[in-house]
């Protein structure tokens, strides 16, 4: 399958779900997210990133969640903004999130880790779509400002679904 052919406004919503997810999905989880951006690279592409703010409170299980749940959040809107079906649009948001799913393999490869791939791909995908109004409305503050500081991620995400301790 082609890659999409997007608008430049386009290619900024899909990145903007995709770092909301995570930083959605990390808040939630317990772990600190110092912002949130997406933004137009030197070199004229967008790049996005979500930054935590400190050591991370998250186990490899609930990284990998959170690593998997960009490429999620780019797909379900795909499927709300292009009316694609959440199949195709998984295949045509995938370059999205190249670095994700190696990053959440790392995490699943360490020690303490409980979930296969595929486990962490359903828990994601599940939590993403639980999320997702949450998501929507972290995702709308990147687009309409370009960077959301943790607080209000914070509050827009909601309490973390489990008090956590730094470990």
């Amino acid at each position: 399958m082609r890659m999409l052919d997007l608008t430049d406004e386009q290619i900024r919503a899909v990145l903007a779900h995709h770092e909301a997810a995570h930083a959605v999905i990390m808040v939630r989880a317990g772990d600190q997210v110092r912002s949130v951006w997406v933004r137009r690279s030197l070199g004229g592409s967008y790049r996005g990133r979500t930054e935590r703010a400190g050591r991370s409170l998250l186990g490899p299980d609930e990284w990998a969640i959170s690593a998997l749940a960009g490429p999620e959040g780019s797909a379900l809107w795909a499927t709300e903004a292009l009316g694609m079906s959440l199949g195709a649009a998984r295949i045509a948001t995938a370059r999205t999130g190249r670095g994700d799913v190696a990053d959440a393999r790392d995490y699943l490869h360490r020690k303490n880790a409980t979930l296969s791939m595929p486990q962490a791909t359903r828990a994601a995908q599940g939590q993403v779509a639980g999320e997702w109004r949450h998501i929507k409305a972290v995702a709308m503050e990147i687009l309409a400002h370009g960077r959301v500081p943790g607080d209000k991620v914070r509050a827009l995400a909601g309490p973390p679904r489990t008090s956590r301790g730094r470990r």
